[in-house]
């Protein structure tokens, strides 16, 4: 059943579905919205049902405008539809959304399938070519994002608030998005999303008359942990068409384990399991004791060292020295670790010294208030 905009389960909200507003004078966007996986749980995912031509408002001429979805049925299932069209008439995206539930799981089917077509006219360049977005809810409390990249090789990388970059190639036709562990809570079941998207050709960079696969890939974006679908840039001529289909839903915590075991670690400098983040012990005694492999996922108040924005530590992490508490942070030459440090209130007057391999000195004079 569906009310106004949301769509309920008796009389259990589930859904709401998309909302547009208006962002500037030209382009539309829609807003990210819940979805609950399994009744009386509370929402676990979100999802953002949009062709994102315009890259979230960065590039304004690809904007487009959304009607608001009809529903129809009721019931076992639910369906629900809507159009976009590009504000100058280039391209139009029609979306259906089934909801149903799967009773073998236990859990609530959201299935879209969605198509976007060039209009008539002069082929159209899309340089932002983004098809949805979709993430979990409180997204550092999960441990894992687990990937399936190809017919027979599942992967999975930590989740953590640093960017791993882009993931290419990923399977379409039997693809898989699941996030796998929580870090303060038990798992009563793990988002995921499954794609079946018909493989489709595009003309190859260095010569159009060569047609080559569309890749699926994105990135994994550290603000709020977002991943999706996304293709590379290029120009469709009138008439072409290009087809998504996937659904959003829960695995069992059983189910969900059998996967990740299944899976290994993305093979990522960023990932090197033999390299570590570090983080500083509280005032007044820095130490490196606590340290976690890049490999393994963290959720900490504190952020660790860093060398630059999303970049992978440049310093080592060393055990056993023989000194202090037996932990250091190891800088080659051109390397460095960066962290804000809060300091105690009041800062009492005096000299404070930094020992390490190489004489420093860090000198605080002066009362608390300098």
């Amino acid at each position: 059943m569906a009310i106004g905009l949301w769509v309920f389960d008796g009389d259990e909200p589930i859904l709401l579905l998309p909302i547009q507003y208006k962002q500037n004078d030209t382009y539309y966007v829609q807003v990210i919205n819940n979805a609950k996986l399994r009744p009386g749980v509370k929402p676990m995912l979100m999802w953002n049902a949009h062709w994102d031509i315009a890259g979230q408002g960065a590039w304004k001429d690809g904007g487009s405008q959304s009607t608001e979805p009809k529903v129809h049925g009721g019931g076992s299932s639910l369906r629900a539809d809507w159009q976009a069209r590009h504000y100058a008439g280039r391209f139009e995206t029609k979306t259906t959304l089934t909801i149903g539930f799967d009773n073998k799981r236990g859990t609530y089917t959201y299935d879209m399938d969605s198509q976007l077509e060039i209009l008539p006219g002069p082929p159209f360049h899309i340089r932002a070519f983004e098809l949805e977005h979709h993430t979990p809810l409180d997204p550092f409390n999960w441990k894992y994002l687990v990937i399936r990249k190809s017919k027979d090789e599942l992967v999975h990388r930590p989740v953590y608030p640093i960017d791993p970059g882009p993931l290419y190639n990923i399977e379409g036709s039997n693809g898989l998005r699941m996030w796998y562990g929580r870090h303060n809570e038990p798992m009563p079941l793990a988002p995921a999303v499954e794609y079946a998207i018909p493989p489709t050709k595009r003309p190859a960079p260095h010569d159009p008359k060569i047609e080559i696969p569309r890749q699926i890939h994105t990135a994994v974006c550290a603000a709020f942990y977002d991943t999706g679908i996304a293709h590379e840039s290029e120009e469709l001529p009138a008439g072409s068409k290009i087809r998504t289909r996937y659904r959003y839903t829960g695995y069992p915590a059983e189910e969900a384990e059998r996967i990740f075991r299944a899976s290994k670690l993305i093979a990522s400098p960023r990932l090197d399991p033999q390299q570590h983040y570090i983080w500083a012990a509280p005032w007044p005694r820095l130490t490196f004791r606590k340290a976690k492999a890049l490999s393994e996922p963290w959720w900490d108040a504190r952020m660790p060292f860093m060398t630059g924005h999303n970049q992978r530590p440049t310093y080592r992490w060393v055990s056993n020295t023989g000194n202090g508490s037996g932990y250091a942070m190891q800088l080659p030459l051109r390397s460095y670790g960066q962290s804000d440090l809060p300091l105690p209130q009041p800062l009492a007057a005096g000299v404070y010294v930094m020992r390490g391999a190489r004489p420093i000195a860090w000198s605080v004079l002066g009362d608390a208030s300098n």
